[in-house]
């Protein structure tokens, strides 16, 4: 999990881009509410990673792509897939009907 914090902490988000944070309940996850909001944050903070010149940062996500390459890809082609077929989880296949 990548939480927001750290995002902070890195400079990848800014304090601003936490505002319109919705209220989440403390006993159980909105998957519903959190998915986008989450991914919406995600896509600032790649944006900024993009744009950044920290050799810290780019030695950082190297070093993940690295460990993590067993599954990163089918999770990247996963994730490309899911978007561009807009399929909710909660409901499978609901892209693929029409």
């Amino acid at each position: 999990m990548i939480s927001p914090e750290a995002l902070l902490k890195e400079e990848l988000l800014h304090p601003d881009d936490l505002y319109d944070r919705p209220c989440f309940p403390d006993d159980h996850v909105e998957y519903g509410e959190v998915i986008p909001w989450k991914l919406e944050l995600l896509d600032r903070s790649c944006i900024r990673f993009q744009r950044t010149h920290s050799d810290q940062l780019l030695a950082d996500m190297e070093q993940f792509r690295v460990k993590q390459s067993a599954w990163l890809d089918d999770f990247a082609l996963f994730m490309a897939l899911k978007e561009a077929m807009m399929v909710d989880l909660g409901q499978p296949g609901k892209a693929l009907a029409h």
